[in-house]
């Protein structure tokens, strides 16, 4: 049995549906507030990761829980003791900066599972796997949706680590600042106009290193609006108050969005060497939402780790080991989801991080 964890919120309301939606019945869906409990073929049951026997309870019977929840530290520290006891297999949304130091024996942790983290340092991977040697490669992660509260808080948290730097690139294996301010491109994917803004952290870096690339650049894109405004000055603003911005963000975002329809996707573009030739590989992926496409990425990852052997092992998505049956699988389980991927020979670029895609 699938449990969700967070099973009320707009993510696991989602991933429950699709998961249900792809023949997958009696899900156990948790939840903390019960007027949020709606009818439904699925078990739904209390769970408080703050107390570690409703953590027990919750995940008695489960081969596999997704967590869709926001969580303090002795909370997770729970869900973690107890998918350990269990054995079983734990999809986490979040991404656990502390993973490295984990403890861990029983079970199987995957995290940063969804679009970002989770795709943005993933299909990174994905491509390098057609060259021989990868040179560079350019990402573009675009979404037009809405900010709940915790999400607000929890970008917000993410912009403001010593670890995150804003407007830059790696160059020749250097992070440098990004000098093309206020540039706008057009995507593949959208007929929208995109502002960019690129960005570096630990676990873009940690990609560059597993697939060897000196040349890479991450955009988050945004249109050219409130929060964009909002965004490229964040580093300068004090985040002492952040219930206070994390309300401006939300109330930014409804109004960027008025008349306008939710969808996301990537681009992906890269450059290396395959028998002896350079090429150009490109990657296109699409979703209706933000909200479907992480949930989708959740659900499609737990299935395929369960139609799998697994080690006992916390490991983060872009160390998924199925990783290449990633796309083909959340094809298969959304008629919504949409995938490209393309390559070409002898292509030569000047400057991969010129024109427009």
């Amino acid at each position: 049995m699938i449990g969700i964890v967070g099973a009320t919120g707009d993510i696991g309301l989602e991933c429950a549906k699709i998961l249900n939606d792809y023949g997958i019945q009696s899900l156990k869906l948790g939840y903390r507030k019960k007027e949020k409990v709606v009818k439904s073929k699925n078990i739904f049951k209390f769970v408080n990761l703050e107390d570690i026997n409703s953590c027990v309870e919750f995940i008695e019977g489960c081969d596999c829980i997704i967590n869709c929840s926001r969580y303090s530290d002795s909370a997770i520290f729970n869900l973690i003791d107890t998918v350990n006891k269990n054995r079983c297999i734990l999809i986490d949304l979040s991404y656990y900066d502390f993973y490295e130091k984990i403890a861990f024996g029983g079970g199987t942790i995957y995290h940063g599972v969804g679009s970002s983290p989770g795709l943005m340092e993933s299909l990174p991977i994905i491509i390098s796997k057609i060259f021989d040697k990868t040179h560079s490669f350019q990402i573009y992660y675009a979404s037009i949706g809405k900010f709940t509260c915790n999400a607000a808080k929890e970008y917000l948290r993410y912009l403001n680590e010593d670890s995150f730097y804003a407007t830059s690139i790696l160059n020749s294996g250097n992070i440098e600042p990004y000098l093309e301010r206020n540039k706008t491109i057009t995507l593949p994917i959208s007929s929208e106009k995109w502002m960019l803004f690129p960005y570096i952290d630990k676990r873009t870096l940690k990609v560059c290193r597993e697939i060897d690339v000196e040349n890479a650049m991450f955009n988050m894109c945004i249109n050219d609006g409130y929060i964009y405004n909002f965004l490229k000055n964040i580093r300068s603003n004090s985040v002492g108050n952040i219930n206070k911005m994390a309300r401006k963000l939300v109330d930014i975002s409804h109004l960027d969005n008025i008349g306008k329809t939710e969808f996301c996707g990537f681009v992906l573009e890269a450059i290396g060497i395959k028998d002896e030739n350079m090429i150009e590989a490109k990657l296109i992926i699409k979703s209706t939402s933000p909200t479907r496409l992480t949930a989708l990425t959740a659900a499609a990852v737990s299935l395929l780790a369960l139609e799998h052997d697994n080690k006992s092992e916390v490991k983060d998505m872009s160390e998924f080991p199925w990783l290449n049956n990633l796309l083909d699988k959340m094809m298969d389980m959304d008629s919504t989801f949409y995938y490209r991927s393309s390559k070409g020979s002898n292509i030569v670029l000047d400057n991969i991080f010129e024109g427009e895609v």
